[in-house]
């Protein structure tokens, strides 16, 4: 893999440059489509200032490469309108560089842009303002119209999200813009939420589809932001590119890539130059300490290469990686982990760097970065979506107990004081988190200018943070002073991350897709050096727990673990639930992984599994490593070239029951069939041993109060850890619809005793298969104390007991003109049955009428009004007959003799347009949608046929074919599954 990062002022020269060259380009070869250019151009004034000039390439920049829904794009820099900010609208906009933005043509376009709010972190209830800028993106006047304000599960604002507000919008001139704000509360529940806006569209607008912004994200914390008080911050000296963070021996060492040196800084913050050392490799990218050496991934050589705890080279410790891109490093379980971001995994060596590859584990994120050990979890940085996602012991994904970053490019991560630390790239600063993931800027600390942070670890009282630019650690002490003599240059082409195991660093080179080792004065150690695996070739952290290394790989989104001589150990890999793993760091058996994308640090048991309820944000836009010391947790932010430090509360124990399942649904009454459920622990803390109860309720929200059937016990349980139940049950005594589902009784210390019930798994005793021969069941009816299910292959008429049992002597033929069956019902004492007509090309568009007894009585048929020419079912209510027509998406209705009522017709919903079945009840229509495309589901209208959505419910049958109300059920027959389902009069 070639050199990952450039210097930062450089890049942002070449872009320019290109982007000058080919706007140049542009210009000469576009000089006979110049009307074209000049619609083009107009759309690439980013900024509304009138001219394409650079700060609308900036924000272009900030932009390009995102698609449609992601958080970055925005429909202003997509200039070619493919959903996607790409090489397209680069050529577009470069084209346009240096023109006007007015453009040409006569037509107003409205857009959105620029949502914000005044503030990112809220609490249930917060107050908080929504700013927006509606802006005339064309060329001529806009009308006055109105902006209204939406809520949103994700990016893209639509208007079928939540409104929360409307504005006013005066008229507007070509390029003019109005500033709008409403004022809100946030919502009740924690999460992740999404504001923006859609403006009105106006006459004579020349697009329509870009009127809605973006979204800008929030989050709710029921926990709240954590480091109160005011911000300490410490400048890393010369560390121009850091990429890492490490805490060994009371020092923070910031790995600087550029410099190919470990930086070493007091506990404090203050520079440490004793212990800096050079790196003897030109690709840092990750450093973790053990064995009493410092270990530090080369990107370029794709090895780990090893250093005394004085910073002098230990070759003797060094080992191959064998991956193609190595992030991140850390050591745990007598093993270092190496995060490869070419498959998004975690690849295991074995102390002596020896693969192991029983201990490789998948991410299941897509830019892992950083990766630590701590609290038994691995905890991995993804840069993709800035979140830490953590991981238990064997690879398990612990989605609740990531956290999201605040940073714009994570890097490393690292665990010490009790604290996650995130290095980020971009802000060239370390962001401080608790072990709860929540935010402690108080324990933040800036990098110093021209850094590159990747990575953070902690060992012998400070931090070690590596820049990627300078190929070099940077030492920290524990408050974040620049210790400059625990300093040391790398030897390794492109470091990554940084961990410290067995008085060692070891540094991850994606690159070289390989771990170094460094004593833990900087010394290189290459016997300690080890290659990754070759699937570990996107590594983004490391860290060392249990005797082993753990990696991070971005690609593969999975943790690779490896012993310390670098050996795999596959069989304790574990998959990431976070994209974008950029560090990771191990505290109190767990992991802590940072990932980028998110800027959140997620939560694992040792053995891989999601521990969610201790994940948490970082307010950093790039974190990348993180390292635990002092009780907190390190958080290197790269862009700010600063370390950040997190509080984390004592973890605590949640339990959950998940996954009730039942071995038969549909057992007949009395049947026993078996109930199964989950306990699972979601907290961070080990619960005590505890019980469980089994209960039967009405309806699938399950209490203590409904009717217990049955116990187990549950015993103790670690945090991820989930105990798989089950009890055997008999079905009640009579039909009926029913839920079933279990209560674990709370334990102590739980951190929520609210969600300690399951939901219930629906058992029903009155749904009944139909006849083998009633193969093509086409409506229902219920009437003389029986179901009769019309059949058009047969046509016949089949009959079942109420209980669902087949009465054959019931059964009754169609008549023989009566080819194409489509809908059944009962009136006046006798059936009828709809022939669907000319749409079969065989019908013949009548209703056939049939006695009680199954008789033909031809007198009382009726045909069809003309308009109604594909009936689709039937029922009959209120003294009349209601055909719904699939053709007209229309119900037409007929008085008891067939005459036409045509003031009680009514439409049906746009979506409702595969009507193939309506019964009444309760005062209501309802109207069953057989459909591919649409929603099986139930549609509700009033009696006058209003809608009625309130009502609406959705069906488990995939292919209804009528439905029916009787003894306060609704009864649906499936031609499908060639059975009858029961739901309650609410639709469950």
């Amino acid at each position: 893999m070639s050199q990952m990062f450039l210097n930062k002022g450089i890049a942002f020269i070449a872009a320019l440059v290109l982007l000058l060259c080919v706007g140049q380009a542009s210009a000469a070869s576009n000089a006979n489509n110049a009307a074209a250019t000049v619609a083009q151009s107009a759309n690439a004034d980013l900024n509304g200032d009138g001219m394409v000039g650079f700060a609308d390439f900036l924000i272009f920049a900030g932009m390009f490469g995102a698609n449609q829904g992601d958080d970055r794009y925005d429909a202003r820099a997509d200039l070619d309108g493919d959903g996607a900010i790409g090489f397209g609208d680069f050529l577009i906009f470069a084209n346009a560089f240096g023109t006007s933005g007015s453009g040409g043509g006569g037509s107003p376009d409205l857009i959105v842009i620029a949502p914000s709010v005044s503030d990112t972190l809220l609490t249930p209830g917060q107050m908080f303002t929504l700013n927006v800028t509606v802006r005339n993106h064309g060329n001529a006047q806009a009308a006055e119209t109105t902006l209204t304000y939406y809520l949103s599960t994700d990016a893209a604002i639509s208007t079928s999200d939540t409104e929360v507000g409307t504005d006013a919008v005066g008229g507007l001139a070509a390029s003019g813009t109005s500033d709008k704000s409403i004022g809100l509360n946030a919502l009740s529940s924690a999460g992740m939420y999404y504001y923006g806006a859609c403006v009105a569209s106006v006459s004579g607008e020349s697009n329509a589809d870009n009127n809605c912004s973006g979204g800008v994200r929030v989050t709710v914390s029921d926990g709240g932001e954590g480091g109160q008080g005011s911000e300490t911050s410490f400048d890393l000296d010369n560390n121009s590119n850091p990429q890492d963070i490490l805490y060994a021996n009371d020092r923070f060492y910031v790995l600087d890539r550029e410099d190919a040196r470990v930086y070493g800084y007091e506990s404090d913050g203050q520079r440490d130059s004793a212990v800096s050392f050079r790196l003897n490799s030109s690709s840092p990218s990750s450093i973790t300490y053990a064995n009493d050496r410092f270990y530090v991934v080369d990107e370029e050589d794709d090895k780990v290469y090893g250093y005394g705890s004085d910073g002098q080279r230990d070759a003797a410790a060094d080992f191959d990686l064998g991956i193609s891109d190595p992030r991140g490093i850390t050591f745990a379980n007598d093993r270092f982990y190496v995060v490869n971001d070419g498959d998004d995994k975690v690849y295991g060596y074995g102390s002596d760097g020896q693969r192991d590859s029983d201990a490789d584990f998948d991410l299941g994120i897509s830019d892992p970065r950083g990766i630590t050990f701590a609290n038994d979890r691995f905890y991995v940085v993804n840069d993709g979506d800035d979140r830490i996602y953590v991981y238990t012991n064997s690879g398990q994904r612990d989605a609740d107990a990531g956290f999201r970053l605040f940073t714009g490019d994570p890097r490393g991560i690292t665990f010490a004081n009790n604290r996650f630390y995130v290095v980020d790239f971009w802000n060239d600063k370390v962001y401080g988190h608790g072990s709860d993931g929540r935010r402690d800027t108080g324990a933040d600390f800036d990098l110093h200018s021209n850094n590159s942070p990747q990575a953070v670890t902690y060992a012998n009282n400070r931090f070690y943070v590596l820049d990627v630019d300078d190929g070099k650690i940077y030492g920290y002490g524990n408050d974040g002073q620049r210790d400059a003599a625990a300093d040391f240059d790398l030897a390794n082409s492109d470091p990554f991350s940084i961990t410290y195991a067995n008085d060692r660093f070891y540094v991850l080179d994606p690159s070289d897709v390989k771990v170094y080792a460094y004593t833990s004065s900087g010394q290189r150690v290459e016997a300690a050096d080890f290659d990754l695996a070759g699937n570990n070739n996107d590594p983004s952290g490391i860290t060392y727990a249990n005797d082993q290394f753990y990696v991070p790989d971005a690609e593969d989104e999975k943790v690779y673990v490896y012993t310390i001589a670098g050996q795999r150990v596959a069989i304790a890999d574990f998959d990431l639930a976070n994209t974008s793993p950029s560090g990771i760091a191990y505290f109190d058996n767990l992991f802590y992984v940072v990932d980028a994308a998110d800027e959140k640090v997620y939560v694992y048991t040792g053995a891989g599994q999601r521990v969610g309820a201790a994940d948490f944000d970082v307010a950093i836009s790039d974190p990348r490593g993180i390292v635990y010391a002092n009780d907190q947790f390190y958080v290197l932010e790269v862009e700010g070239a600063k370390v950040h430090w997190y509080a984390i509360a004592d973890p605590t124990p949640d339990l959950i029951i998940v996954s009730p399942s039942a071995s038969n649904d549909s057992p007949n009454t009395g049947e026993s069939f078996s109930l199964s459920v989950a306990v699972r622990n979601q907290g961070a803390g080990s619960s005590a041993a505890t019980s469980l109860r089994y209960y039967l309720s009405t309806d699938d929200s399950i209490t203590t109060s409904d009717t217990e059937v049955g116990t187990g016990a549950i015993g103790n349980l670690t945090a991820g850890v989930a105990s798989n139940q089950s009890i055997d049950l008999n079905a009640p005594s009579s039909v009926g619809i029913y839920y079933y589902g279990a209560c674990v009784q709370s334990v102590s210390g739980e951190s929520n005793t609210d969600n300690n019930c399951s939901n219930g798994v629906r058992v029903s005793t009155a749904n009944f298969a139909l006849d083998g021969e009633n193969t093509d069941p086409e409506g229902i009816v219920y009437a003389n104390n029986r179901f009769y299910v019309v059949d058009a292959r047969d046509g016949k008429v089949y009959a079942y007991t109420s209980a669902g049992q087949r009465d054959a002597a019931a059964d009754f033929a169609l008549d023989s003109n009566n080819t194409a069956p489509e809908g059944i019902t009962f009136a006046d004492n006798r059936f009828y049955v709809i022939d669907r007509g000319n749409v079969s090309d065989r019908g013949d568009e009548k209703v056939y009428a049939y006695t009680s007894a199954g008789q033909r009585d031809a007198a009382a048929d009726f045909t069809l009004d003309s308009d109604n020419s594909a009936p689709a079912t039937i029922t009959y209510a209120n003294d009349r007959f209601y055909v719904a027509d699939f053709s007209t998406v229309k119900v037409y209705a007929y008085t008891v003799s067939g005459q036409r009522v045509a003031d009680a017709d009514f439409d049906l919903a746009e979506d409702n347009i595969d009507p193939f079945g309506i019964a009444y009840a309760n005062d209501r229509f309802y109207v069953a949608n057989n459909s591919d495309s649409e929603t099986n589901k139930v549609y509700a209208y009033t009696v006058s046929g209003q809608r009625d959505e309130d009502a609406d419910f959705d069906l488990v049958s995939s292919d209804p074919f009528g439905i029916i109300y009787a003894s306060d059920r609704f009864y649906v027959v499936d031609g499908g599954d060639n059975a009858v389902y029961a739901y309650t009069s609410a639709g469950q």
